[in-house]
């Protein structure tokens, strides 16, 4: 990913990356961002755009929260993850945020 993003922004075309927040779940939000943010720094694409993992039905990792096997980030650990992931980015990249995910309650939880 890293070499291909390098070639593309040297043969001219505007780059640029898709990051999923709060993929790594609640245990590795912290690692995710520090990987994220290293390889980001290698490439420097012209944008850097996020969005939020919303699970969706069907998947191995809904059926993973469903059977406990992971834990979906609270909102207060997007923030955590995006605070950290914007504090170790060393590029000229413009960063956006410019969706908003809006999950719904979550369906793997019993009020």
């Amino acid at each position: 990913m890293i070499e291909a993003g390098k070639r593309a922004k040297e043969a001219g075309f505007e780059y640029s990356l898709y990051v999923l927040l709060g993929i790594g779940g609640e245990a590795k939000w912290e690692q995710h961002a520090r990987g994220t943010a290293e390889v980001l720094n290698q490439i420097d694409p012209h944008f850097i755009r996020v969005r939020t993992f919303i699970p969706q039905p069907n998947s191995s990792v809904y059926e993973a929260m469903a059977e406990g096997r992971f834990q979906p980030p609270q909102p207060e650990t997007i923030l955590k993850e995006t605070k950290l992931l914007l504090e170790k980015l060393q590029v000229t990249s413009q960063f956006l945020s410019d969706h908003i995910s809006k999950p719904s309650p979550p369906a793997w939880k019993t009020s």
